[in-house]
């Protein structure tokens, strides 16, 4: 029910194409910054709320579509999350080889 009241509430905000985009990538986001189940949960919503109202207020002051802010700013969050993993990844790949 929750759900279905925040997809209908978010339809008049993003549109139709954007929701699923803006439900997915704080989702992915967060797997890529945890592995814990409820640690994702706590992480993907407070990037979804964050990302939300920080999206809401550019698109005010700058007069911009709202759902395009949002969704760009969650792009933005995602790239930076994946390329410090990414760098994280290859330096835990460097120590494993160097101390074997």
């Amino acid at each position: 029910l929750m759900l279905a009241a925040a997809l209908i509430a978010s339809m008049q905000i993003l549109g139709v194409t954007l929701i699923a985009s803006a439900l997915v990538i704080p989702a992915i986001t967060a797997r890529l910054l945890t592995d814990s189940f409820n640690r994702m949960i706590v992480i993907s919503t407070i990037i979804g709320a964050a990302t939300g109202l920080i999206g809401m207020y550019l698109s005010y002051y700058l007069d911009i579509a709202s759902g395009a802010s949002i969704v760009l700013l969650q792009s933005a969050v995602f790239i930076t999350a994946l390329t410090i993993t990414s760098f994280q990844r290859r330096a835990e790949r460097r120590l494993v080889h160097t101390h074997i």
